[in-house]
């Protein structure tokens, strides 16, 4: 279908997370519930191989220390 190859652009796990985060951050009413769920899927199978780092800095963006503070007991990142 694609002549044998096919290069496509995606996003990391955590960068995809960092989104998520945002729209809890604009609209935490309509999508806590449903983004928080999704993220905790995703920790849930990438777990020890995402970068923690990385999405601490998202939590800290938009002021949600205290929950990847949270997530990364759970996890084991605190």
């Amino acid at each position: 279908m694609f002549g044998g190859s096919c290069n496509a652009r995606v996003l990391l796990p955590e960068d995809v997370i960092g989104l998520k985060v945002q729209a809890i951050a604009n609209d935490p009413e309509n999508r806590r519930a449903k983004d928080s769920a999704d993220i905790v899927a995703l920790m849930e199978a990438r777990g020890a191989g995402l970068d923690w780092g990385r999405m601490g800095e998202f939590y800290k963006l938009f002021g949600m220390e205290a929950e990847f503070q949270r997530l990364g007991e759970r996890y084991n990142h605190a």
